[in-house]
């Protein structure tokens, strides 16, 4: 098992168990007096729980407490990547058990509460205008989006990246990146959000997503990480 890109061999660790809880589900309805049915306004999914029994075998007892400490200082905010499973969890510690077995060796549950889970980052190049993008997974996935132009642009509009966005002042060869994720417009690394137009910032939605701009003279990437409840 990998957290957050160590093998926790490193820590003395030894995954024994591991339980996925399914995401919470939260649903907002009336029951009119007088009707005859509810009425249910939406549902949202929160927090699932992934819940790891680990074996900690150390030479004392003094070790063992520090093996653990620096674990789970490592771990407290973690991206969880076990070996025989295709999606990667991110979460932050709920809750710790430990329970000694004999002289340095303890047992360790840990309780990590998650996001989502997420496949490993797809990248996706747009051709003569336009990408048709399928993306699994069953939530909505924020997405990076880096323009290189060939030429000085006065203005780009891209669609099918959640709302329209128009940037402006477009330099050759000076390459833009708006990050869904952080929220960041920047060009060669230089805030750049004051020529970017749009009601929000870019994402994927699961299934087919069609992308396109409306200029030539644009090389243009998009990057994405699947993601389910």
């Amino acid at each position: 098992m990998l957290i957050n890109n160590r093998d926790i061999e490193e820590f003395g660790a030894t995954l024994l168990d591991y339980e996925i809880e399914n995401s919470e589900i939260i649903t907002y309805d009336d029951w009119l007096d007088g009707s005859f049915t509810p009425e249910t306004h939406r549902q949202e999914f929160k927090f699932s729980y992934m819940n790891c029994e680990f074996l900690i075998n150390q030479k004392s007892d003094d070790l063992a407490e520090v093996a653990m400490s620096n674990f789970l200082k490592h771990s407290s905010s973690a991206i969880l990547d076990i070996e025989c499973l295709s999606r990667k969890y991110k979460g932050v510690i709920e809750s710790v058990e430990k329970e000694q077995i004999t002289r340095g060796v303890y047992e360790l549950i840990v309780k990590w509460k998650c996001e989502y889970s997420f496949e490993d980052e797809s990248e996706v190049t747009l051709t003569d205008r336009t990408a048709n993008i399928h993306v699994p997974g069953n939530m909505k996935t924020p997405a990076i989006v880096e323009i290189t132009p060939t030429l000085n642009l006065i203005d780009l509009s891209i669609k099918g990246l959640g709302e329209d966005i128009l940037l402006k002042n477009l330099t050759a060869d000076k390459k833009i990146i708006i990050d869904g994720k952080k929220g960041e417009v920047t060009e060669s690394g230089v805030n750049k959000y004051k020529d970017y137009d749009s009601w929000g910032f870019p994402y994927l939605n699961p299934g087919n997503n069609n992308v396109s701009i409306n200029k030539d003279n644009i090389n243009m990437k998009i990057r994405y990480k699947p993601r389910w409840i």
